[in-house]
C-alpha cells in the first residue's frame, strides 16, 4: 500500500482550516476528545463501533518506518528522492527505535482493546444468562405466592370448621 504523504497534509490543513485553527500556539482545548472536528468525540457505548474498532487495531497497529520515497516532480525529484534517501539512512539508528517503541506500545494497546470487548461480551452473556434466571425465578415465585394463597385460605376454612 502506498502511501500519499501529500494527499495527507492537505487533507490536514483542510481539517485545520474548517476548524478554526491557525498557526498560533495550540491549546489542550483545541485537540480535546470533545472537539468533534478531529474525529475522537466521546459517545455511547455501541458493540458494533468496538467490534469494527478492534478489528482496525488489530489489522493496522505496527506501524512502517519503511515507506516507498519517489517524487513526481519533473526535473528535481529524481535529485530529492535520493536526498531523502540518504536522510533516511542516516536517521535509521534513530527512527527505527522510535517505531520499534510505537509499535510495542501500539500492540500493547491493540491487546488490551481486545481484552476489554472479550470482558463486555463475556459480561453481556451474563447479564443475558442472569435476566433469564431471574425471569424464571419471578415466574416460580408467582407460583409459590399463589399456592401459599390457596394453602392460606385452605387453612382458614379448616379453622373455621374445627371451631
Amino acid at each position: 500500500m502506498e502511501v500519499n504523504v501529500e494527499s495527507i497534509m492537505q487533507e490536514i490543513r483542510e481539517q485545520i482550516k474548517t476548524s478554526g485553527l491557525n498557526n498560533s500556539k495550540l491549546s489542550f482545548e483545541d485537540i480535546s476528545p470533545h472537539n468533534k472536528s478531529l474525529g475522537t468525540e466521546i459517545t455511547s457505548y455501541d458493540e458494533e463501533t468496538m467490534v469494527k474498532t478492534c478489528a482496525e487495531m488489530n489489522m493496522h497497529y505496527e506501524v512502517s518506518v519503511w515507506h516507498p520515497i519517489n517524487s513526481t516532480r519533473p526535473v528535481i525529484g529524481p535529485c530529492l528522492t535520493f536526498g531523502k534517501k540518504v536522510m533516511r539512512k542516516l536517521t535509521r539508528f534513530f527512527v527505527q527505535a522510535i517505531v520499534e517503541d510505537q509499535n510495542r506500545f501500539n500492540m500493547h494497546i491493540t491487546r488490551s482493546m481486545n481484552q476489554a470487548r472479550n470482558y463486555l461480551i463475556q459480561k453481556e452473556q451474563l447479564i443475558t444468562e442472569f435476566d433469564k434466571q431471574i425471569d424464571e425465578l419471578l415466574v416460580k415465585q408467582a407460583a409459590l405466592n399463589d399456592k401459599l394463597i390457596k394453602l392460606e385460605k385452605e387453612n382458614a376454612e379448616l379453622k373455621k370448621e374445627r371451631h
